[in-house]
């Protein structure tokens, strides 16, 4: 499993990074921008340990799960937060594009599906250590990862699952395109990139060999960011990002700091991309990962997600708030 004080201050270090309709160089020394706003990020909901978080692609309907607690939902572009469900061992969390349709995964419970956007929710597939789910724009076709398993597709909105890849690997998440054929695994202790280009149904090793513990891509797959953590078993080897341009058949270390990296988003044309350290802060990438710039102040950051413009972005801390960032 990945392992995920609170301290809200403002943006220290020096940088300035805009997002506009034109990407551009970092220039100069002050704070990170999104449409020239200052990119803040605002605590939310209250004490949790967050783990997972999904939005609708225009950000107003957001979903939070936290470990040994509820599900949490959004209607207010994660301004604030209801309780819904049982507490559970709440994991992974995807939604569709709409916001319609949701599947959360409990780490050694089972796969739950909401047609009502995330207010209700039904249990599907059997009980195993559940880490990750991805899920079409459209919501129909569906894949779920288990930790030290089995890699489990779904073509009927999370119904029914059937397993494809039963290879005991220590599955950490999975990332899909928007129309589900192009999905991308990662295997999180001493492991590999697996891509699949037929809808989860084949999947063929890439990349190198990491602790990986975040996957995610542009709408159309073509571009896709995996962020892997320190290794767990000796320090001195440390956690990097890559980034494939060719929908995941290669992949190339990006100049981002070598730190412990736990979550990763990217925006739908794959430009605006953030990623979050366990134990440090959020970078934030304009130029599709050539040039990271942090934000905010170290925290123990679990997940993140943003709309598919890239500026409503949320993201929760383990044994802290959710945090919201709006530059729209």
């Amino acid at each position: 499993m990945n392992n995920l004080t609170t301290q809200v201050g403002p943006v220290t270090t020096s940088g300035f990074n805009t997002i506009t309709t034109q990407v551009g160089p970092v220039t100069t020394s002050g704070f990170n921008t999104i449409n020239n706003k200052i990119l803040t990020w605002s605590p939310k909901a209250s004490l949790q340990s967050w783990i997972g978080v999904a939005m609708s692609s225009d950000g107003i309907i957001q979903t939070a799960t936290a470990y040994g607690d509820h599900i949490y939902v959004s209607t207010d572009s994660g301004n604030t937060w209801t309780a819904k469900d049982s507490v559970r061992n709440w994991y992974g969390i995807t939604m569709s594009s709409d916001g319609t349709k949701q599947t959360a995964c409990e780490y050694n419970g089972q796969i739950y599906i909401s047609t009502d956007s995330g207010n209700t929710w039904t249990p599907k597939a059997t009980s195993l250590p559940w880490i990750g789910v991805a899920m079409s724009s459209d919501g129909t076709k569906q894949t779920a990862v288990v930790y030290r398993g089995t890699i489990y597709t779904s073509s009927n909105s999370g119904n029914t699952w059937t397993a494809v890849a039963n290879t005991g690997a220590y599955w950490g998440g999975v990332a899909m395109s928007s129309d589900g054929t192009k999905q991308t695994a990662i295997v999180t202790i001493s492991g590999q990139i697996y891509v699949s280009t037929d809808s989860g149904n084949t999947w063929t090793a890439k990349g190198p060999t990491a602790y990986w513990t975040g996957i995610s891509m542009s709408s159309d797959g073509t571009i896709q960011v995996a962020v892997a953590s320190n290794n767990y078993y000796n320090s001195s080897i440390p956690g990097f990002i890559y980034i494939s341009v060719d929908s995941g058949n290669t992949w190339t270390l990006t100049p981002a700091p070598l730190q412990n990296w736990q979550s990763i988003s990217v925006s739908s044309n794959g430009m605006i991309q953030t990623a979050s350290i366990f134990g440090g802060q959020i970078y934030n990438s304009i130029d599709r990962g050539n040039t990271w710039l942090p934000s905010d102040t170290s925290r123990l950051w679990g997940a993140n997600a943003m709309s598919s413009d890239g500026t409503k972005q949320t993201a929760v801390v383990f044994g802290g708030y959710i945090y919201v960032s709006n530059a729209s």
